[in-house]
């Protein structure tokens, strides 16, 4: 990843959000961001290089999350499944010798989510999990398969 100082940003969105309880224990919600961001970046080649607003690089145009969770009670064990979706992340443009842009590099990927935790007293969490559950990889995104977590959270 090459970074680059830009003059000036322009960065616009919104963000949304619904929940639904269907029991006092369970619940659905759902999360979705739009993000226009936009700089002036530098093309071309010296001593002709100049600056046109293009989308800025590592800035996703959609992201949004679906999810569940579910308390049982009696154990007191809090489940939680859920999915992420990047949409449209410019990784970087695709530039020629003379650094002229030539296209894009788009990326688009769904990962999945699992959680468990159960409070031990007052003061103790035990708690594990799967992230990427269905071993996304992609080698320009920081994806690296599966990952599989478990421990211990004290509370103060």
């Amino acid at each position: 990843v090459r970074s680059e100082n830009i003059r000036e940003a322009d960065i616009k969105g919104f963000e949304a959000e619904a929940e639904y309880r269907f029991l006092e224990n369970a619940g659905l919600r759902a999360t979705y961001m739009y993000l226009d961001a936009r700089g002036d970046i530098l093309v071309g080649p010296p001593p002709l290089r100049q600056f046109a607003e293009k989308r800025l690089e590592q800035r996703p145009q959609h992201r949004g999350t679906v999810s569940a969770d579910y308390t049982y009670t009696p154990w007191g064990l809090r489940l939680n499944l859920w999915g992420e979706y990047t949409g449209d992340m410019l990784l970087n443009y695709e530039r020629d010798k003379k650094n002229n842009i030539t296209g894009s590099n788009d990326k688009s990927y769904w990962l999945g989510y699992a959680s468990i935790a159960k409070d031990i007293g007052d003061h103790l969490e035990l708690y594990a999990g799967v992230d990427n559950i269905f071993d996304e990889k992609d080698d320009e995104v920081p994806l690296y398969g599966t990952y599989i977590f478990t421990g211990i959270r004290m509370k103060f």
